[in-house]
C-alpha cells in the first residue's frame, strides 16, 4: 500500500507512520455522537481519496476480481456483471466508530451504473473491538443484523478480511478498543 505524502505504509501499520497517513487524510466529520455527559464525540476516523492510494502488490487486482465472485455468491448474485473499484480508503484509531448510517444514493454511482452495494476490504491491521454489523430491514420482514468481527485481534494482522452488503443495507462499526485498522 502506498499513500501519497507517506510513501509505502507498513500493514499492520506502525507507530511512526501514523502522523502522516493522518495528515493526508480527511478527518471524517459524520463520525460523532453525543456521549453520556452530553458532549459531543469525535470519532477518531480518517478518509484518504483514491487519487492518493496505490496498491503495488501485482496479484491485487487478481485477488480482487476472485474476491468479486466470492462476495456476489454470499449475495446470491451473478459475479459476471459485477465489478469492483476503490472508493476510499478509511484509516480508523482507537476510540474510532461509526454511527449506524445508510450511504447516500449519490454513493451509490460508479461510471453512471447504479452500485449493488459495498465490499469492505481490511487490510492486515492489530486491533480490538470495532466490530461490523450490518442491518436488512425488509418492509415485509423483521429486522435481521449480522454482525462482523473482521479478524479483531491477532487473526487480522498477517492476512486481509471483507464484509459485503447490498446498498439498501445499513451498517455501523462498534469503537476500537485498541490499535488501528485500514
Amino acid at each position: 500500500l502506498r499513500i501519497s505524502g507517506v510513501g509505502n505504509v507498513s500493514l499492520p501499520v506502525v507507530d511512526e507512520q501514523i502522523s502522516k497517513i493522518k495528515s493526508s487524510a480527511t478527518h471524517v466529520a459524520g463520525s460523532k455522537k453525543r456521549g453520556e455527559d452530553g458532549e459531543k464525540k469525535i470519532s477518531s476516523l480518517y478518509e484518504i481519496r483514491t487519487d492518493k492510494i496505490k496498491i503495488d502488490n501485482p496479484m491485487w487486482d487478481h485477488s480482487i476480481k476472485k474476491l468479486v465472485k466470492t462476495a456476489a455468491y454470499k449475495l446470491g448474485v451473478s459475479p459476471y456483471s459485477l465489478f469492483a473499484k476503490l472508493d476510499k480508503l478509511i484509516y480508523m484509531e482507537k476510540g474510532g466508530f461509526i454511527n449506524r448510517r445508510r450511504d447516500d444514493d449519490e454513493d451509490y454511482r460508479v461510471l453512471g451504473k447504479s452500485v449493488l452495494g459495498t465490499l469492505l476490504i481490511q487490510m492486515p491491521s492489530k486491533f480490538t473491538g470495532g466490530e461490523l454489523t450490518i442491518y436488512n430491514s425488509a418492509e415485509d420482514v423483521d429486522e435481521e443484523s449480522f454482525q462482523f468481527t473482521l479478524g479483531a485481534g491477532d487473526e487480522a494482522s498477517y492476512s486481509c478480511h471483507f464484509a459485503c452488503y447490498f446498498s439498501d443495507c445499513e451498517y455501523e462499526m462498534t469503537k476500537l478498543r485498541s490499535g488501528s485498522r485500514v
